[in-house]
């Protein structure tokens, strides 16, 4: 046994010996190899990071200068190669700097420094040809250039004599340079190769000293150690495969023994990790396992990777819990219904079935009346006896009133012995939790929901509830506001009928109390006759006087009464159009987001949308579009109603006004298939003295029905006469002039029934609900159009048959006394102010008199803008040029045309922006292409802001030239008409992609609507509700990089947040939009002084918020 021992010993050593041979050999080859390899690695390292994209760079940099050559050359020679030009400027500005800026980096691993000079000097001579070009891309810009032989000329000299030899020059230079890189590469590729070849020597030499020792020892241990080593690696291949086959092999105590022993080991521990992987494979997160030991990578990993799997299958599961839910209260929320308890029903019902609860209670603050508001519960979910019986809470009373009073949710855990079982029926169950949530939206909490359990309420049910609480309390509120708004203008219409009965009987009622005083008159008369001859009846005549004195004093005080009563008629229609215009103005501010909102889906520039949906979204923005036109024409009603409409009246050309409708309409018959006509009695007076933009207002209204209402192949026909002699006339102008004018609009259409013609001339009424049906409108427009023919002096008169056709007339006196009238004599009031000889921030407003200039001046200063005023171009006599003009006058085409071609004939205005307003929404097409901007709106912030943008901002520039034309869109009502002149973005303005923009705001609509505009362009958006949260998230996202803020909010106003923002250093060069509602002349300087770095007004224009935001982060990148 000892002398086995002592065998088994000396084979372990000699084993060893062995190994240690060989491992020293290795150690030696290794340490070889790795030097040899880590100098040719090096060289490769060399040549692919540093010579081949040198030699790439060059080779673009030879291939860049050529053709640059040729671009420059094409220029010259060829003036309508405008791909040429685009390239050559896409070389010089793009393409260039990325190289210079490739190669100066790849440079500074070049080994010689002479060869960096050379390249620095290329860099010069390139960038002086550049200079060169640039010179000549200067001077050869338009047609007419090429035109001139003079610049041909220098353009051409300059090409030949330095541009040219400059560019062969640095051609020759390149190719000088590449040919020393390639010639630096093969010298470090040979030297590799050499260093290749004696690596291979050496690691064969040492391979063969390690076969011939390993032969040697290999002889004597074959039985001992080959063979079993030979099953040990059978079993350990067979491992390496991903089997585990059992290890029963039986050697002596020496090492061989060991390591079965330990591959045994290793392949039970292998075995017991790939079942627990399997169970991870299977998703049975609940398999126990034990790392093999504490230093088991795998079996830890493992671990981590279940116990991580697991946490994120049941946060997924949470999740999609909630989204579900959530989409199922959306759902109910899009219905299109007013009844606040039928929606409240299907909410409490779904949500409480959803958190599987047992009851719920949706409450709703009930403040119809304001000096008794209290809580009503409204909608219940398997209520009990104490539910049914609740009718009122006030604030502050029991859970729900302070949930209500405080706005906190408050959650009851635990309370099956102090809370009212829940009914079943025939059982009853103990209330485990109760969670009550208020509903808050707007800045005010409109109600609460209670929810019972029987069970506990998890953590994602109560999440779940708290995030479907805003989105149900904001459309409680929206129902609460459209019902409201139903019932307020239902009253207005029924005290409006009311009025109106109450007038007529005052009229009937003063008309017998006037035919009763003629009779009382004819009675006092006769009595004096008789006095002189009825003596006798003296006593009885004197009786008569009396009671004919108290008749007059009845009279008297039924016209006093009249009298009032007409003044309650007067004020009740001045509160109806008091009422319309602020409705109409309330209504704008959600239509706004709403038209912006259905713009942006409609564009689908995410393209996750299919073309079902992008109708959709275009049919909502047509809704919004023509809901803002009824407002309009309400607006225009109210006006007309409250005699607040004020009628210019000039000399006007016949043949204009017919012009104009053939224009607007020609294309309108083209695409409708009707014939349309147009004709002017000959015997007629070219020239009438009437308002011209409101009797095409009435004329477009009638055309624009005629043709609506007319079938393909139908005739239309507009014609221009005399009155005939058998037409009424009801307006007393007509009846007391003496020659009347006749408009008449004949259509082949539909008609309008006998018993219809008197009702489609009131207000919101059409012939019949089916017109409404089929062709839409209003009905506001034949009313408006009956008020301004009689303010006019003049009438409407209708001829139709049913299924034949109508004629509309429109019947006008004509003045004799219309004289043609001159620039010189179309303002005479306004005063004339000493012009500014600094022309930095000058305009210069012709207007017709003071109170035309004075909105402007306002709303101009609050842009540091000075404005003088003159009332002809005459009195322009002197000064430096200005870079605006604004012409704000209503004149004849042939005054309009004079007045321009002198303003563009004067020193001080002839490269001067021209802006023009007027009633008219037409220009003459022979000055249409010297004015930039027409517009009809009233002066306001917006108008001036859209004009400043369009003739001062660097990041937008005109795009296109063709002749001006009416706007064919509705407009948002603070929205400028003017007329479509597209815009366009300058291709060097910065991307918003990788922005982060704040927006403060305590108006949800605002924040949604702005989010989604500037998450269209790129940037994430993250929101505040105050100053005080919004310096909270400036503190947490240091990373922000434009702030709009909002000046009327709670707790901490704008202005006051800016002055904090500034306070802090890493925030002093912060952009910074501020937004307000007011517009007023110092809310600029107010804004600026706070901190603001730009300020816009409400309702915000997306595009002029667009510009300003690029045009700050191009400032602050």
């Amino acid at each position: 046994m000892v002398f086995l021992k002592n065998r088994a010993f000396k084979l372990d050593k000699r084993i060893y010996l062995v190994f240690a041979v060989v491992v020293c050999i290795a150690v030696a080859n290794a340490l070889l190899s790795t030097s040899k390899i880590r100098n040719n690695k090096n060289t490769i390292f060399e040549i692919t990071t540093f010579t081949n994209p040198t030699l790439e760079s060059l080779e673009e940099f030879n291939m860049l200068v050529t053709r640059s050559r040729m671009f420059i050359t094409n220029w010259v020679y060829l003036p309508n190669n405008e791909t040429d030009k685009e390239q050559l400027v896409q070389f010089n500005k793009v393409n260039y700097p990325k190289l210079k800026s490739r190669l100066t980096g790849l440079s500074s691993g070049w080994r010689s420094s002479e060869n960096v000079e050379h390249m620095n000097k290329l860099f010069k001579d390139y960038e002086e040809v550049i200079r060169e070009q640039e010179k000549i891309m200067k001077s050869l810009v338009e047609f007419d250039d090429y035109q001139d032989p003079m610049k041909k000329y220098l353009a051409e000299e300059q090409l030949e004599s330095e541009i040219i030899p400059r560019t062969n020059k640095i051609l020759g230079n390149l190719r000088t340079i590449i040919k020393l890189k390639k010639d630096e590469a093969k010298i470090m590729q040979d030297h590799m190769v050499q260093d290749n070849d004696h690596l291979l020597v050496i690691v064969f030499s040492l391979a063969v000293l390690i076969v011939l020792s390993v032969m040697a020892a290999g002889i004597y241990m074959m039985k001992k150690i080959i063979i079993p080593l030979v099953s040990v690696k059978e079993i350990m291949l067979r491992m390496s495969k991903g089997e585990l086959p059992d290890v029963n092999l039986n050697y002596d105590n020496n090492a061989l023994a060991e390591m079965t022993n330990a591959l045994a080991q290793l392949r039970d521990g292998l075995q017991r990790t790939s079942t627990f992987a399997g169970e991870i494979g299977k998703s049975n997160f609940n398999a126990s396992f034990a790392p093999l030991s504490e230093k088991d990578v795998l079996g830890s990993a493992l671990l981590e990777m279940r116990n991580k799997l697991k946490n994120a299958a049941e946060s997924d599961a949470v999740r999609n819990w909630i989204s579900e839910g959530f989409a199922k209260i959306s759902n109910i929320l899009h219905r299109n219904t007013d009844d606040i308890r039928s929606v409240s029903n299907e909410l409490i019902s779904d949500l409480v079935m959803y958190v599987e609860a047992q009851q719920g209670v949706v409450y709703l603050v009930n403040d119809e009346n304001e000096k008794d508001v209290f809580i009503e519960p409204v909608s219940f979910f398997a209520p009990g006896r104490t539910e049914l019986n609740l009718k009122r809470i006030d604030f502050k009373e029991g859970v729900v009133g302070q949930v209500i009073f405080t706005n906190r949710r408050i959650h009851l855990q635990n309370v099956k012995e102090t809370i009212p079982p829940i009914e079943t029926g025939v059982a009853k169950i103990a209330v485990c939790d109760v969670f009550v949530m208020p509903l808050f939206a707007a800045g005010r909490v409109v109600g609460a929901v209670e929810i019972k359990s029987a069970q506990p309420l998890t953590v994602k049910m109560r999440e779940f509830i708290e995030r479907v609480a805003e989105p149900i309390a904001s459309n409680i509120l929206n129902l609460k506001a459209n019902l409201l708004t139903r019932k307020l203008l239902e009253e207005s219409q029924l005290k409006t009928r009311e009025l109106a009965q109450q007038d007529d009987e005052l009229r009937q009622i003063n008309n017998e109390l006037m035919v009763q005083s003629g009779r009382l008159k004819q009675s006092e008369s006769a009595l004096r006759k008789q006095q002189e001859t009825m003596q006798k009846v003296n006593a009885e005549l004197e009786a008569k006087a009396l009671l004919l004195e108290e008749k007059n004093m009845t009279i008297e005080d039924a016209h006093k009464a009249l009298a009032f009563k007409a003044d309650q008629l007067e004020r009740s229609s001045k509160y109806k159009s008091d009422f319309l215009a602020n409705m109409s103005h309330e209504l704008r501010t959600p239509l706004n987001s709403v038209l912006i909102l259905a713009k942006l889906l409609s564009e689908n520039r995410t393209g996750n949308m299919n073309p079902k949906q992008i109708e959709h979204a275009k049919v909502i923005h047509k809704s919004g579009s023509d809901l803002l036109v009824i407002i309009n024409d309400i607006l225009d009603l109210s006006k007309i109603e409250a005699g607040k409409l004020e009628l210019i009246k000039e000399p006007t050309a016949l043949t204009e006004i017919v012009g104009n409708m053939e224009q607007l309409f020609r294309e309108v018959s083209i695409d409708k298939q009707i014939s349309f006509k147009t004709e002017i009695d000959s015997s007629l007076k070219d020239i009438i003295h009437t308002d011209r933009v409101r009797i095409e207002q009435v004329l477009k209204n009638l055309l624009s029905n005629a043709f609506k209402f007319t079938p393909a192949s139908g005739i239309v026909t507009f014609k221009v006469t005399k009155a005939p002699g058998n037409v009424p006339f009801r307006n007393e102008k007509l009846q007391n002039t003496k020659s009347v004018l006749c408009f008449s609009v004949t259509d082949t259409g539909i008609g309008v029934p006998e018993e219809k013609q008197k009702l489609i001339f009131e207000a919101f009424n059409q012939a019949d609900t089916s017109i409404t049906r089929k062709y839409g409108g209003t009905g506001l427009g034949l009313a408006i159009s009956r008020q301004l023919t009689a303010l006019l002096g003049g009438d409407i008169v209708l001829d139709s048959i049913e299924n034949k056709g109508s004629t509309f007339s429109i019947l006008l006196p004509q003045y004799d006394d219309a004289t043609p009238v001159v620039i010189g004599d179309v303002v005479r009031s306004i005063k004339t102010q000493p012009f500014h000889q600094d022309n930095s921030r000058q305009v210069v407003i012709f207007a017709a008199d003071d109170a035309s200039v004075e909105p402007w001046k306002n709303l101009l200063a609050i842009e540091n803008f000075k404005v003088t005023a003159f009332s002809v171009p005459d009195d322009l006599s002197s000064g430096r040029e200005v870079a605006l003009v604004i012409i704000d006058q209503t004149l004849s085409d042939k005054e309009f045309i004079s007045m321009v071609h002198m303003i563009k004939g004067m020193n001080a205005t002839k490269n001067a922006a021209l802006i023009t307003r007027s009633v008219s929404e037409y220009v003459p097409a022979e000055i249409a292409s010297e004015i930039i901007l027409h517009t009809t709106a009233p002066v306001n912030q917006s108008l001036v802001s859209q004009i400043l943008s369009k003739v001062y901002a660097n990041e937008y520039v005109i795009a296109g030239n063709s002749p001006m034309q009416q706007v064919s869109e509705p407009l948002d009502a603070e929205v400028i008409p003017v007329f479509n002149i597209p815009l366009a973005r300058n291709k060097d303005a910065i991307s918003l992609q990788g922005k982060k923009v704040l927006i403060a705001d305590d108006d949800m609509r605002n924040i949604y609507s702005l989010s989604t505009l500037f998450e269209n362009e790129g940037a994430t958006v993250v929101f505040a509700m105050d100053g005080l949260e919004a310096l909270q998230c400036l503190k947490e996202n240091p990373g922000i990089d434009l702030v709009l803020m909002d000046i009327m909010m709670p707790n901490m106003d704008g202005l006051q947040a800016m002055q904090e923002i500034r306070k802090i250093n890493a925030f002093v060069h912060l952009p910074i939009i501020a937004v307000t509602a007011k517009a007023m002349r110092d809310d600029r300087e107010i804004c600026i002084r706070a901190g603001a770095s730009e300020y816009i007004t409400k309702p915000v224009n997306s595009e002029l918020l667009m510009n300003h935001a690029y045009s700050l982060l191009k400032l602050n990148p």
